[in-house]
Formats: structure tokens, sequence, C-alpha cells
């Protein structure tokens, strides 16, 4: 695989031999040590560039009322690698695929906005399985808020993001983001 590869960690049994001197035999044992190091190397690479990853986001505005927990309708697939998002049939959740598998997962909601009029409090959640995983909490208007934490899930599990607001009365949501990232199995 093309690419940049670190040469300064490869491992050769043949330091003490000679180049110039070293029989056939021993360069080719050399360069196929060097060659199956290369290739686990691109191979650990191009494995975690495969790691399933979700982006859902609510791009448009979403009331949300006051006093109430409200899920977060995604209206767009930003990205999804292994088939996690169903924003016709589940807009609320990123679920993990039987193809993205059991690990454990990086799961972030961004909220980049919301109007509360200065009053009251807001609280940015995400969600497993409809159970509150991350919370967190500001006071007055806001220009954005993030909770992003690491949990274990299987294939089945959910997230969501839900958030609640006090202000007196409803108030919109502005741009919502979920991400849902595998780190390790």
């Amino acid at each position: 695989m093309p690419g940049t590869t670190d040469t300064q960690g490869l491992q050769y049994d043949l330091l003490s031999e000679n180049v110039a001197t070293a029989t056939e035999t021993g360069l080719e044992r050399l360069a196929k040590q060097i060659a199956t190091q290369l290739d686990a190397a691109d191979t650990a690479r191009t494995t975690a560039l495969k790691r399933p990853a979700a982006r859902a986001r609510r791009f448009n505005l979403q009331s949300i009322p006051n006093n109430v927990t409200t899920f977060i309708n995604f209206d767009q697939e930003v990205f999804d690698s292994h088939t996690m998002i169903d924003i016709a049939g589940q807009p609320q959740r990123v679920t993990v695929s039987a193809g993205a598998g059991a690990g454990v997962y990086q799961v972030s909601g961004r909220l980049f906005g919301i109007f509360t009029n200065n009053t009251g409090r807001v609280d940015l959640y995400v969600t497993k399985n409809n159970a509150e995983l991350f919370r967190q909490t500001i006071f007055a208007e806001s220009n954005g808020i993030v909770v992003t934490g690491l949990i274990e899930a299987i294939a089945t599990d959910f997230f969501g993001v839900a958030i609640f607001q006090n202000s007196g009365a409803a108030r919109d949501a502005d741009d919502v983001q979920l991400d849902v990232y595998k780190v390790s199995q």
C-alpha cells in the first residue's frame, strides 16, 4: 500500500552483517523482513481508517418545550461507515450495527446554539438505549455545548441526544450533532 511508513521502527536481524559483504540469502531475508513489517504497519493503518464512525445532524431548528426533556430528530446523515443511521425510520438515534460490532465507542453530542432569552438552564444529554450517559448543563443563552465520553456497546445498542431547557417558554435548538466512533474492540 503506498504511503508514508515509519522506517525508524523497523527491526533487522542482520544489523551486525555488513551489507557490502552480505550473502544474497541474507539480503533476501532482510528484504522479506522489511516487507513483512511494512505490510503489518500498513494493515494497522488501514484497519484504523475502517473503524465504524457516524455523524447524525439536526440542521433545521427544532423546538424544545419548556421543562420537557426532548430527543432530537436528526435530519441529516453527515457520514456513516457501517449503516448505523436511519434518518427515515429512526431519526432520533445512531444504532451500533452488526457490521460495526461490539466495542468501546466515543460518543459526542454537540449543540451549537439554543435561544433561551438568557434565562433558565439548558441540559444536553447523550443517551444509550434512552438512558442518560453524559450530561452538560449551562445557564442562559449559549453558542454551544459539547458532551463526550467513552462507553462499551454491542450491536443493537443505540445512542441519542436529548435537550432540556427551562427558560419559561419553548425555545429553538440550532444545529445539533451526534458523533459515534468505535475506538477499540
